[in-house]
């Protein structure tokens, strides 16, 4: 039975054909994207995808959100540049698919021969249309389904530089949203890198800031692989540092001259040295000034309001995009402030590469729904993964929230289904060690939040369950594909109640598909209740005793007010 048909009452129709006047205006107002700007409901996600995101949400200027490189690289782009300029326009898939391969797209021989080895002999479209680009040390913003190869389109162009000789310190800052992102974007520069003896570092947070402070000024790497967020608070940090000793120079000068009966003629009448501007720009700060190539990977996620105040202290300590600096934009969706972004730069300048324009998500990917009323969510997760074939299958559950992701988990473990889960409030090693398991398929459901969602590679997964479909559209595309990669088939089944249709058909209006209902077999509903009911019992208790549903309560009271305090923000704007 059709979905609309059997969940949408007409007056759920009528209220989710338009936006409101209030709601349209507000996300005019917005200065950075935010996630939710979907909703609108469909008719306004139809008119956006149609315009290709020409909302005039205003972002950072020009200059402060891009950057330069130098002499040394105007020449190797000047050298490099053999691609003419109409074939990397705005939409343009690059070079014919016929014959294409890495080395005639300019790859190094050295860089191909990994490549082969790693059985990675034909590019995909993105890769087609943005490695010409990044190798001659171009611009671009490239969006592309989840899945497709994005990684390599800045990894190999960073490569190719050092193998050529070109390789320096602090030479490439690449952004990402999450931790889990940084370690797998770090994996895959050690993998193709190895041979290069490329130098890299992660700066992500979960352990001492002194530590990953040390290893960006003693390991002189290359690359810099950063969630925003702690590349920020490691600048700030270094600038109190730097701070306090500048105040405290004059004060010890002042000692000294009066032992010796002599005056400083190094300060002011206020006690500030002359040398204060110059100290305030500790070591870090004067590295990210030798930056050549910026990276935004997950862009879209990159530049909402979430990252706004980290990102623009980053980028004020980056050299500007007019002074040759290299800025590669990826992602997998679309947002006004990315492509406000890209309209600054301007398509000769910063091509906006969509190699599949209509697909938001994977070919192979079936999109299933099952209704299922909220307080049953669970019993049916439990009898969906006892059936086949997703009895003997790996996937990946999605829960809306730290607290639910962490009871079902719980649960399931009672259950004993075979699974671990992940979610903000675990400790970094917890998140490593629990996707470690995953990975190495020690595990074969991993149950968490949308810290999840963004970017993994999780291989030989079969399936997606949403517990809820989410709010934004958007979200729903990135997590739906962490299945279907690389050509494989996959599923993605959410589960839906009548509170939840407008939110489906956002979605449907969003991926251009209808979700098709999933059978199930009949079901023993009294022994699966009963299971399920006791387990989650124990769950609960448990989580009580140690302590997580007071931490979890306080974290999602800190989230409440932080929205709050970001309507409030954007309705005074």
């Amino acid at each position: 039975m059709a979905l609309t048909r059997r969940l949408r009452p007409q007056a759920t129709a009528a209220k989710v054909g338009a936006p409101s006047k209030r709601r349209a205006k507000r996300v005019h107002k917005r200065s950075v994207a935010v996630s939710n700007v979907s909703d609108g409901g469909s008719t306004f996600l139809n008119e956006r995808r149609g315009a290709g995101g020409s909302d005039k949400a205003s972002t950072e200027s020009n200059d402060e959100v891009v950057a330069p490189a130098g002499e040394e690289l105007q020449q190797y782009r000047r050298e490099q540049l053999d691609t003419p300029k109409d074939e990397t326009e705005t939409g343009s898939s690059g070079p014919e698919t016929q014959d294409v391969t890495f080395s005639s797209l300019g790859v190094c021989p050295s860089l191909c021969s990994v490549l082969h080895h790693l059985s990675l002999l034909e590019p995909t479209p993105v890769q087609r249309c943005s490695l010409p680009l990044g190798l001659s040390g171009h611009d671009f913003c490239a969006i592309a389904p989840t899945g497709t190869g994005k990684t390599l389109c800045y990894l190999l162009p960073v490569l190719q530089r050092i193998q050529r000789g070109m390789g320096h310190t602090f030479m490439s800052v690449v952004l990402l949203p999450a931790r889990e992102l940084v370690s797998q974007v770090g994996e895959q520069f050690g993998v193709y890198g190895q041979h290069l003896g490329l130098r890299w570092v992660e700066v992500t947070g979960g352990r001492d800031m002194m530590i990953e402070a040390e290893a960006l000024q003693q390991r002189a790497p290359h690359v810099v692989l950063a969630t925003p967020g702690r590349l920020s608070d490691l600048l700030q940090r270094e600038r109190g540092l730097v701070e306090a000793e500048a105040i405290a120079a004059p004060i010890a000068s002042d000692s000294e001259g009066e032992a010796g009966n002599t005056t400083s003629n190094r300060t002011s009448g206020n006690g500030v040295t002359a040398e204060m501007p110059r100290l305030l720009r500790g070591p870090i700060h004067d590295r990210l000034q030798a930056v050549d190539c910026l990276v935004l990977d997950e862009a879209d996620r990159l530049l909402s309001e979430e990252f706004g105040p980290d990102l623009r202290l980053l980028l004020s300590s980056l050299p500007t995009s007019s002074a040759g600096r290299q800025t590669l934009l990826l992602s997998a969706s679309s947002s006004p402030a990315l492509m406000q972004l890209q309209q600054q730069f301007g398509d000769s300048r910063m091509p906006l590469l969509l190699p599949e324009k209509e697909a938001k998500c994977p070919p192979l990917l079936q999109h299933r729904y099952i209704f299922v009323p909220a307080a049953m969510r669970g019993v049916y997760v439990l009898h969906l993964l006892q059936q086949e074939p997703f009895a003997s299958q790996r996937g990946i559950i999605f829960s809306g929230s730290v607290r639910k992701t962490q009871q079902l988990a719980t649960a399931l473990q009672q259950l004993e289904v075979d699974c671990v889960c992940i979610h903000s409030l675990l400790q970094q090693h917890q998140r490593v060690a629990a996707l470690k398991a995953f990975r190495s398929e020690h595990k074969r459901i991993l149950v968490a939040t949308d810290v999840a969602a963004r970017g993994l590679d999780l291989p030989n997964l079969d399936f997606v369950v949403n517990l809820q479909p989410p709010k934004e559209p958007e979200v729903y595309v990135h997590r739906v594909g962490r299945t279907a990669r690389a050509g494989r088939k996959g599923l993605a089944i959410t589960f839906v109640d009548p509170a939840d249709v407008a939110a489906v058909h956002r979605v449907e209006s969003y991926i251009g598909r209808r979700l098709e209902e999933q059978p199930l077999p009949p079901l023993g509903i009294a022994r699966v209740v009963r299971d399920v009911l006791s387990a989650e019992v124990k769950a609960a208790e448990k989580l009580r005793a140690n302590g997580f549903n007071q931490k979890a309560e306080i974290y999602e009271t800190a989230q409440r007010e932080y929205r709050r305090l970001r309507r409030k923000r954007r309705s005074n704007a």
